[in-house]
C-alpha cells in the first residue's frame, strides 16, 4: 500500500502556480527578444539613413568645389575674373535658407524654405539624388541646403575664402528630424602667371 501511495505522489503534474510562473518567464523572454530585435532594426535604419545623408552632404561640398574649379580653369582672361564669377554664382547660397545645386548641370537655385531643397531620386540615372520637382523622380526623405559665407581678408578686405556648410536633414520615424552637417573652406588657388 505504501508503494502505491509513493507512486501517486511522484506522478503528480505541475500545479497551477508553477504553470503560471513558467509562462510568465517564457513571455518575458519573448518580449525581451522582440524589443531587442526592433531596436536593432531601428539602429540599422538610422545607420543607413545617416550614411546616405553623409554622402549627400559631402556631395554638396564637392559640387561647390567643382563650380569653383570650373570658373578658375575657365578664366581665359587671367585677371582673376574666374574667382569673381564663382563668388557671383554662389551669392544665392548666402541667404539664411541657403541654396540647392543640381548635381547634373550644377545649376544653383536659392531656397526659400526647407521644402524647396527636397532631394528627388533620379528616375532615369539610378540612385543619384537631385533637386527638382515631382516630375523628375520620386521624392526622397532628404533635404539638402548649401550655405556659402564669403570671408573677407583681414588686410585687404577682398574675398579670398569662402566657408561652405552643406546640411542634409531627414525624418527618422518617431525619433524626429536628424541632420548631418559638413563644413569646408575654399580659397582662390588660381595664381596669375601671365608675364608682361
Amino acid at each position: 500500500m505504501t508503494t502505491q501511495k509513493n507512486n501517486k505522489i511522484r506522478t503528480r503534474g505541475f500545479t497551477l502556480v508553477e504553470t503560471l510562473v513558467s509562462l510568465a518567464i517564457f513571455a518575458s523572454a519573448i518580449v525581451g527578444m522582440i524589443v531587442i530585435t526592433s531596436q536593432g532594426i531601428n539602429d540599422t535604419n538610422y545607420a543607413k539613413n545617416k550614411l546616405v545623408a553623409t554622402a549627400l552632404s559631402q556631395e554638396g561640398i564637392e559640387m561647390v568645389r567643382n563650380i569653383r574649379d570650373s570658373e578658375l580653369l575657365g578664366d581665359t582672361v587671367g585677371a582673376g575674373q574666374g574667382w569673381l564669377n564663382f563668388l557671383g554664382l554662389t551669392q544665392a547660397c548666402g541667404n539664411t535658407n541657403g541654396c540647392s545645386i543640381d548635381p547634373i548641370d550644377l545649376a544653383i537655385a536659392q531656397c526659400d524654405s526647407d521644402n524647396e531643397c527636397v532631394l528627388y531620386r533620379d528616375a532615369q540615372n539610378g540612385p543619384a539624388y537631385f533637386r527638382g520637382d515631382s516630375t523628375t523622380g520620386d521624392e526622397s526623405s532628404y533635404i539638402r541646403t548649401i550655405q556659402i559665407n564669403q570671408i573677407p581678408d583681414t588686410d585687404s578686405g577682398e574675398i579670398t575664402t569662402v566657408e561652405i556648410i552643406s546640411t542634409v536633414k531627414w525624418t527618422q520615424g518617431s525619433g524626429g528630424q536628424k541632420e548631418v552637417v559638413s563644413k569646408e573652406y575654399l580659397t582662390n588657388w588660381f595664381v596669375n602667371s601671365v608675364t608682361p
